[in-house]
């Protein structure tokens, strides 16, 4: 079940990532503006699971640490370090190093990144020590600052809340 907690971590919080900073380039440069806002959409919901799995992740240590053995935490890095190689690979597959802004290296780097903040939400040691070269993009993608739905032009923002599994 662990394991499984992770994978998941991984699938919300790393996967796909390239492509939605690829959108946000273009979006950027005012091209694909529909796009980019249909992927904030998408990416709200990955985050809203990233941070379940992160809870039930650091609810499971603080309550049954015994789980959290040498081997798994090595498996873990390890599937880690493959999802990493997987996302840079396809980053720089779909923007074939032609995306103004978004260089290979920049798409690998922000990878990276990414796979770090995961591993330390959980209260494990980051894997590459890289810091995020494309800040914009967390500004750039925020959903609650988008002001209407790209479908009707109604207001969307949601308001953020917060789950304790404390609470529980």
């Amino acid at each position: 079940f662990v394991k499984a907690c992770f994978a998941n971590q991984i699938l919300e919080g790393i996967y796909f990532y390239s492509g939605f900073t690829y959108i946000y380039t273009l979006a950027r440069s005012g091209k694909m503006l529909g796009s980019a806002q249909m992927i904030r959409f998408i990416q709200r919901d990955e985050v809203t699971h990233l941070v379940l799995f992160q809870n039930i992740i650091n609810t499971l240590r603080r309550e049954r640490a015994d789980l959290f053995t040498e081997e798994l935490l090595e498996e873990v890095y390890d599937m880690f370090r493959k999802a990493v190689e997987l996302e840079v690979a396809w980053g720089q597959y779909i923007t074939q190093g032609q995306i103004l802004g978004l260089t290979n290296e920049i798409v690998e780097q922000y990878i990276k990144h990414l796979a770090d903040n995961r591993l330390t939400a959980v209260g494990m040691k980051p894997l590459y020590n890289v810091s995020n070269p494309i800040k914009w993009v967390d500004d750039f993608s925020k959903f609650n600052d988008q002001k209407t739905n790209f479908f009707e032009g109604t207001v969307t923002n949601y308001s953020k809340g917060s789950l304790s599994f404390d609470d529980f």
